[in-house]
């Protein structure tokens, strides 16, 4: 099955007194994420630490990436939710942020244009 959704979590600075237990977080979300890449629940994901901004904001993201029944099933898991719970216990400003993706994108695009024309609106943005 082909991708056609993605799942982008972000997260700021870990809480102060909190960075080592953050670290295993981190670790253990990492190693949760490639065993769904193994067993065949993601087609991937990606991981990406934040080289310079606004760490409080966003100091890293990782991008989930499958089908919409795949992932359905990853962020409906009671160990996924626990992962999340934990995460934003050790970082301010934990996102999570289903998305569209791949072979989706262009039946979304349309999607987004028959709205605005059934709107009234049409050509650039207004």
């Amino acid at each position: 099955m082909a991708t056609t959704n993605s799942v982008f979590i972000t997260w700021g600075m870990s809480i102060l007194g909190r960075e080592a237990v953050g670290l295993e977080v981190f670790d253990s979300g990492i190693a949760y994420f490639a065993r769904l890449k193994h067993d065949g629940i993601l087609d991937d994901f990606k991981v990406g630490l934040a080289e310079h901004g606004s760490f409080d904001l966003v100091s890293g993201y990782v991008v989930l990436e499958g089908s919409e029944e795949k992932l359905n099933r990853v962020l409906k898991s009671d160990e996924y939710r626990t992962l999340i719970i934990k995460a934003a216990h050790v970082a301010s400003n934990v996102v999570v942020v289903p998305c569209f993706a791949g072979e989706a994108i262009a039946q979304r695009v349309e999607q987004f244009i028959s709205a605005r024309a059934a709107l009234g609106i049409s050509g650039a943005a207004q």
